[in-house]
């Protein structure tokens, strides 16, 4: 089971996000309306994403221009040269790019998205960086609401991120198989939606150490991550769906030891070697939809013995080991009903 992603940083032109928009600018944003052009397509007046260099959001007529209204462009030596001077930008794309790092991009301290390779909407086809090693000459940058990492094969490194210490929209890690590590952005204390997936080579989430709170968590076809070390300080997770699916390694929910609500949807499903959810003994909260299905090794849930509130529907399905008693106590004691089929019935609970 795959999440399907779709990322709403990358605004309509002619509207603005976290750069001096107001509400309805970025509620109009994220529906992708806006006269000036087409989010969908990453595009604004003046060129596209591909093309390097610079692109300016607005619809023409104006004497000057916001440069927090402007898309930026790296692909190149030369586009890095074009930019110089310009510190803030709408988005900052660096794609397709012939770069292995981004040295001479320090000036940029502000942006409202920045994307290193991604997946355009209505697309199957990934936009990366084949050379991409590391993320350094963005050490400037303190300010970006919505981050998307994608499809960077080469990419070892996040380190040029360390500047960054507050996320309100979302961070997406995805598709780059050569990562080992999330350092770089160990210094971001509140994170938005959180989305790491497929990403071959990391072994943890240590470099997100430095979280206390984050809108969502989807750890998703990691084959490598065995916990959730590295969120020791975050307390709630929401309002947004925090789902885990397809993990192969993952055995454990230690790491979490100070959770104790789940703001939205909470699914554990497809993950081979989950034994337990040892870590989430604080959790008193269950906000929305439960399901827990296909994890064949899952033998406990008492960890969730502290859960006295799930306001939705709960769902424990084909996990031939767990004992559906565990399940009864967690669904009696949250109040609701269980569909629950494929469990062990005839294991007994003291």
């Amino acid at each position: 089971m795959v999440r399907s992603l779709v990322f709403v940083g990358l605004v309509a032109a002619g509207t603005t996000l976290g750069c001096g928009s107001s509400g309805s600018d970025a509620a109009a944003a994220k529906g992708g309306g806006s006269s000036g052009g087409s989010a969908s397509g990453g595009t604004s007046n003046g060129g596209t994403p591909s093309t390097g260099g610079v692109t300016t959001a607005g619809t023409g007529g104006a004497a000057s221009i916001d440069p927090c209204t402007v898309d930026v462009t790296i692909n190149s030596p030369k586009s890095i040269q074009d930019s110089a001077g310009v510190s803030c930008a709408r988005t900052l794309f660096i794609l397709n790019s012939t770069l292995t790092t981004l040295e001479g991009l320090e000036h940029f301290t502000k942006v409202d998205s920045l994307v290193v390779g991604w997946t355009p909407p209505l697309s199957f086809d990934t936009v990366g960086n084949p050379v991409l090693q590391s993320l350094k000459g963005l050490e400037g940058l303190t300010h970006a609401d919505f981050i998307h990492i994608e499809a960077n094969p080469k990419l070892t490194s996040l380190s040029g991120l360390t500047g960054i210490s507050k996320n309100i929209g979302e961070i997406q890690i995805i598709d780059n198989p050569a990562l080992t590590s999330l350092e770089g952005l160990q210094n971001m204390t509140e994170g938005g939606e959180l989305t790491i997936s497929g990403n071959k080579l990391l072994t943890d989430l240590k470099g997100l150490r430095g979280l206390t709170q984050a809108k969502s968590l989807a750890l998703e076809q990691e084959p490598l991550i065995k916990n959730l070390a590295g969120f020791e300080n975050v307390t709630f997770l929401g309002p947004q769906s925090s789902d885990f699916i397809d993990d192969e390694a993952l055995e454990d929910f230690t790491g979490l030891g100070k959770l104790e609500g789940i703001g939205n949807s909470f699914s554990v499903v497809g993950n081979p070697k989950l034994k337990s959810f040892a870590g989430l003994e604080s959790v008193k909260l269950l906000a929305w939809m439960v399901d827990v299905s296909e994890n064949p090794e899952l033998t406990s849930i008492t960890a969730l013995s502290h859960v006295n509130e799930i306001r939705s529907t709960v769902t424990f399905k084909d996990n031939p080991k767990l004992p559906t008693c565990q399940v009864q106590a967690l669904v009696k004691a949250g109040g609701q009903a269980c569909t629950c089929t494929g469990n062990d019935d005839a294991a007994v609970c003291q």
